[in-house]
């Protein structure tokens, strides 16, 4: 019986030691190298959060959009229903059919506002 405690114990001791070979061999990260990781990390999480922001934002203005201009009830918004200078509504309409869907809207939309807002942190 004492045979095999003692077994079991130079087992347990040759395995912490090599938990312990383990350990020292795995790469280490500097304080710094830690801190620029969690920097980039946080700011991806940020534009991601601002990204879905932006997409919600574009989003709803194209749906009050749609609800407030679309005449005939077609979730279509023609350049008649739109009020739209003929650019702009050319602009938006990216399959060229005359119309506006509530998914061209919002891409219209979207780049807009993604524009706006790089150029308010370019110059602020």
């Amino acid at each position: 019986m004492l045979d095999f405690l003692a077994i079991s114990a130079v087992g347990k001791a040759f395995q912490g030691a090599a938990d312990f070979v383990r350990e020292l061999k795995r790469p280490r990260v500097s304080r710094q190298d830690f801190s620029a990781i969690l920097r980039h990390e946080m700011q991806q999480r940020r534009a991601e959060a601002k990204d879905g922001a932006e997409t919600s934002r574009a989003s709803s203005l194209a749906e009050t959009f749609i609800k407030q201009r679309d005449a005939d009830g077609n979730r279509r918004i023609s350049l008649a229903e739109s009020g739209l200078d003929l650019k702009t509504f050319e602009a938006a309409d990216l399959n060229g059919d005359g119309e506006l869907s509530p998914q061209e809207l919002q891409a219209y939309l979207l780049k807009r506002i993604q524009t706006a807002s790089a150029q308010a942190s370019n110059h602020g």
